[in-house]
């Protein structure tokens, strides 16, 4: 595909999209067809709505050239976030670079706990240890509902740079400290944290070694493994921790559920935990506080988890979907780049309730996903006429 781009002037978006995908699924990406719509949409400089909206309007041969630059490097298997330089975490936009891990979905669970922290006990002092682009603290800082004093590290001056960068972009003051873990916070005899956080590198040694070549060959090892179990940096954290946390603080780990069996060293160091799930279930965060100090979790486990093929859903599994909706309940469920909530749509008490669980604030906005424009008529007095012409060309199908 990217030859033939060159020799046929007669590209539209739509065509150019369609031979993209093809191409990408030849080389095996994952979600071909909307790695070709973020690429395309970076080129253009427009957002992914604009190419649904634009579908017939051709492309020029400069643009095209770097649309065929920026699709080799991804079927090469650079990330796509490499490419364009942005990736986005709890709905904010964030720069990264190969300097700095890309922030992953799983991470929000660690955000939202937080949030949920600093709002029960009135949290004020947070530090995040290994910050990278600084999306946990600039996340924390921007959804939460009372001024914090935000203090974080990494023991990178080129990671920092683009944190602060990030931080300046939401407006989020932040304090940077370089160095390894919260050594530079001692050696300054710093103030004690309500909270600490740290998403550091937790994959073991031998796990890594496994992983795909897009993670593997371009994302910075030191931000992915510690050479070791994946372990070895939060032993040595929680030790620092010891005189760097309040007596009613709390730190929160991101681990690999597969770690939630090998975490006796922190009630060796003298405190006590609770493990927080993701939405699929898995632990995934490490709720620590010392010991003695009243539980805040766990959360109720009133879940239930199903796997559905998305070519051939089983009606079944719809119908309990369907209920739990009916009946004021959330679903979660996978989306093309992070997980989403469901609820319906006329229940306000389950509307909040996905505003709680992620941890934002009740103005965000809410997509309302409908199956026919005359559902839609329910919703909305008045249709855009770009709107109508995306239905007409589309509808029913993905969008």
């Amino acid at each position: 595909m990217p030859s033939e781009i060159h020799k046929n002037s007669d590209w539209t978006i739509q065509k150019l999209l369609s031979a993209t995908q093809s191409f990408l699924q030849k080389k095996n990406a994952d979600q071909p067809r909307l790695l070709s719509e973020i690429l395309l949409a970076y080129v253009l400089k427009v957002d992914r709505v604009y190419l649904f909206s634009h579908f017939d309007q051709p492309i020029s041969e400069a643009e095209r050239a770097r649309y065929r630059a920026a699709v080799l490097r991804c079927a090469n298997g650079e990330p796509v976030a490499y490419i364009t330089g942005e990736k986005e975490f709890m709905s904010l936009p964030f720069k990264v670079t190969p300097a700095t891990l890309i922030p992953r979905p799983d991470t929000e669970v660690l955000v939202e706990t937080a949030l949920e922290l600093i709002q029960k006990h009135g949290y004020r002092h947070v530090c995040d240890v290994g910050t990278g682009s600084g999306c946990i603290p600039i996340s924390i800082g921007y959804y939460a509902k009372s001024p914090l004093e935000l203090t974080a590290t990494d023991q990178s001056a080129d990671t920092l740079a683009i944190a602060q960068e990030n931080a300046d972009r939401q407006r989020i003051s932040i304090q940077f400290f370089q160095g390894d873990l919260l050594t530079p916070l001692l050696s300054v005899k710093h103030r004690p944290f309500d909270l600490i956080t740290a998403n550091l590198p937790y994959i073991p040694w031998d796990v890594y070694q496994t992983l795909d070549r897009t993670v593997k060959n371009f994302e910075p090892r030191s931000a992915l493994t510690d050479g070791q179990d994946g372990l070895s940096l939060y032993r040595r954290l929680i030790q620092q921790a010891t005189s760097l946390l309040t007596d009613g603080g709390r730190m929160l780990f991101e681990i690999d559920p597969r770690q939630s069996q090998q975490l006796d060293f922190i009630q060796e160091a003298g405190f006590s935990y609770t493990l927080i799930p993701d939405l699929a279930g898995r632990a995934r965060v490490v709720c620590i506080k010392r010991a003695g100090v009243p539980d805040d979790f766990p959360r109720p486990a009133a879940t239930q988890r199903w796997k559905i093929d998305p070519e051939k859903p089983d009606a079944t599994i719809l119908a309990k979907a369907a209920s739990i909706l009916q009946n004021g309940g959330l679903v979660a469920f996978p989306t093309e780049t992070v997980y989403g909530l469901g609820a319906h749509a006329r229940n306000a008490q389950a509307l909040a309730e996905i505003f709680r669980v992620k941890g934002r604030p009740q103005t965000s906005p809410l997509l309302v996903a409908v199956s026919s424009p005359t559902q839609l008529n329910d919703f909305v007095t008045e249709i855009p006429a770009s709107a109508q012409l995306l239905m007409d060309h589309f509808w029913p199908g993905p969008l």
